[in-house]
């Protein structure tokens, strides 16, 4: 039981009454009577509100995005002849970003009511949701009966990983740039060409390009044009280890790399290639064969939603031993990591990749670190953090010239760019035929 405002308002008569008794002793004794009778309606009141009949269900959708918000519908059903004030106090998972979860609304009789708010969360993985709790107000507005409700089906919430919004149309898009530049896809080196299609001959083409039968044919010089080949084998290695749990505004830099992983698949599936993922910190933690089917990608997000970053050290050269050992023709081995203190031993787990496969390694550089390397010092104070941050600044930059130096490719932007950087390197991989 809960007294409303209108009550307290109510008892604040009794003391005034009691002050006015001065005048008149009629006034003090209503000042004892009006307590006792107003907490008598109350009680009233209160058993009123205990006897409306009502149900409330609430509807979460089937799975959520990471970083996207969604709709939390709440249905009340009054099953009463009244009408009364209704107050629903839901309990979201601790980890959900919730508008308000504190919704009142009157309940006319025998109608359906729908309540909404919003949720999100920045974390993946599965929550619960607890039940939810309500108070309905008695029909004289002076006390509310408090009830627990029903938590509603399905009480478990899958949140999924983010895909770039981009990554569906950045073939497309990079394939018309290159066209209105006169580029072609082209596989110049590697095990094969794979051809596309034929047309008529440009003079910029080369001599070793011309399709003899099609110039016999149509009595007009015709050229063979390629395209990147398809069936080709890329694995992604996930470093879910502690450096990666590091944050850029409201997302590790795990959630990151999985959103870049993600949109890689979509990207490499569209252009006809087998993808696989090995997720690792100083265990194997994850695996998934390279493959190409409409269930890979669904299949992949599913297990990076469970992924939790550990605060573990990343074992590179287990995670490249496996990859390597798992991987019989020549792949892609995209590695999502962070350049850190101990990047030897990722450059040289990285660099036993090399011939036999070919090795990207994507990091992501700290703008911050970046933006105070190029900052003039005012202070002594402020010189101490810009030689520090020149310094670090550096060494990033080092590694990545290690890595580049043993034959290791490399992506590195900013959390902005970090996807689309990623997928333009991969089709400039495909495109070079460097695969």
């Amino acid at each position: 039981m809960r007294f409303t405002s209108r009550t307290l308002l109510l008892l604040c008569l009794a003391p005034i009454t009691a002050a006015l008794g001065l005048l008149h002793p009629s006034f003090l004794i209503f000042s004892w009577v009006w307590p006792v009778f107003l907490i008598g309606l109350a009680v009233l009141d209160l058993i009123c509100a205990r006897r409306v009949p009502l149900s409330i269900t609430r509807t979460l959708p089937d799975s959520l995005t990471q970083g996207v918000k969604a709709k939390i519908i709440l249905k009340v059903k009054n099953l009463s002849t009244d009408s009364f004030r209704l107050g629903i106090v839901d309990q979201p998972p601790l980890e959900f970003n919730v508008s308000s979860c504190f919704l009142q609304t009157r309940c006319p009789p025998g109608t359906l009511s729908t309540l909404q708010y919003e949720v999100q969360s920045q974390e993946r993985g599965e929550f619960e949701w607890k039940n939810l709790y309500y108070w309905v107000e008695g029909p004289l507005g002076l006390a509310r009966h408090i009830r627990q409700g029903q938590s509603g089906v399905p009480t478990q919430l899958r949140v999924f990983p983010k895909l770039h919004a981009e990554s569906g149309v950045q073939l497309e898009a990079t394939r018309r740039k290159q066209a209105m530049l006169g580029q072609k896809w082209i596989r110049r080196l590697g095990e094969g060409r794979e051809f596309e299609s034929l047309r008529n001959y440009t003079r910029d083409d080369d001599y070793r390009w011309i399709d003899w039968k099609g110039v016999a044919k149509h009595n007009r010089l015709i050229v063979r044009q390629y395209q990147a080949e398809r069936n080709q084998r890329v694995l992604i290695l996930l470093d879910a280890g502690r450096f990666m749990l590091s944050k850029v505004g409201d997302l590790t830099k795990l959630d990151y790399a999985i959103e870049a992983a993600l949109s890689l698949t979509r990207l490499a599936i569209q252009h006809g290639d087998m993808v696989g993922i090995l997720v690792f910190d100083s265990e194997i933690r994850g695996w998934i064969a390279p493959h190409r089917s409409s269930q890979l990608l669904p299949q992949m997000s599913d297990l990076l939603r469970k992924i939790k970053g550990q605060r573990l050290e990343s074992n590179y050269a287990l995670a490249c031993a496996q990859a390597a050992r798992r991987s019989t023709r020549r792949t892609l081995m995209v590695c999502f990591t962070e350049v850190h203190e101990h990047a030897t031993l990722l450059v040289r787990a990285m660099s036993s990749l090399y011939p036999r496969h070919l090795p990207l390694c994507v990091t992501m550089a700290d703008a911050d670190l970046y933006r105070a390397s190029f900052q003039v010092p005012n202070t002594p104070s402020e010189a101490y953090h810009v030689t520090a941050a020149v310094e670090l600044w550096e060494n990033y930059q080092q590694t990545l010239r290690l890595l580049e130096g043993w034959k290791v490719l490399t992506v590195h932007a900013l959390a902005d760019s970090y996807c689309s950087s990623l997928l333009d390197r991969y089709l400039n991989i495909k495109g070079r035929g460097l695969l």
